[in-house]
């Protein structure tokens, strides 16, 4: 209680996806009254919500490749 999953994303996304990205922590902290951690890809937390663009995304092609995400 009183935390939140942090957004964890590629700064290299396109541009709309990040703008998106920050409108959704908004709205989180404005439901919750707690504002998520955003994480550029790096050092994730144990329990991230990880958002981006295949074929944009460093991790999220990373995570393709050894999950087999589509």
């Amino acid at each position: 209680l009183g935390h939140t999953a942090s957004l964890c994303y590629d700064a290299d996304d396109y541009i709309g996806v990040v703008r998106a990205i920050r409108d959704l922590q908004s709205d989180i902290e404005k439901v919750t009254g707690v504002r998520p951690c955003l994480e550029e890809t790096g050092a994730l937390t144990s329990t991230p919500v990880i958002i981006g663009t295949l074929g944009h995304s460093g991790l999220i092609e990373k995570l393709e490749s050894l999950y087999n995400v589509h």
